[in-house]
């Protein structure tokens, strides 16, 4: 979920270029699995990020350019520890300890027909 404030900086006819600053809230849940023969207990990991981005209107066609960050807030990432053992194909016995879930940052291209 997103909220962002738009600024509309040239207007020409049709043609609209704006700036576009905001910022949103991520929520991840992950249920109980299973891997292997160990059952995996529920992650839940959430975080706030903040949004840049321009956008481009003309006529009924909208473009927008958007740059989500993430990983820069302490609750942008989360630990927990998962303790079980895994027996692999070959019978040998292995132990995972932890799960880590990260919110990643990433660049997004946007297109909307308003009619």
């Amino acid at each position: 979920m997103d909220v962002k404030y738009l600024w509309d900086f040239l207007e020409k006819g049709r043609h609209t270029l704006g700036l576009n600053v905001g910022v949103g809230y991520q929520a991840d849940w992950y249920l109980n699995g299973k891997l292997g023969s160990s059952n995996l207990e529920t992650i839940f990991a959430d975080g706030i990020y903040p949004v840049i981005g321009l956008h481009y209107y003309y006529k009924h066609h909208q473009f927008e350019l958007m740059y989500r960050f993430g990983g820069i807030f302490a609750n942008s990432g989360y630990k927990r520890t998962n303790s079980f053992q895994y027996v692999d194909i070959d019978n040998s016995s292995r132990t995972i300890d932890q799960n880590t879930l990260y919110h990643q940052s990433y660049l997004t291209f946007n297109y909307a027909y308003r009619f």
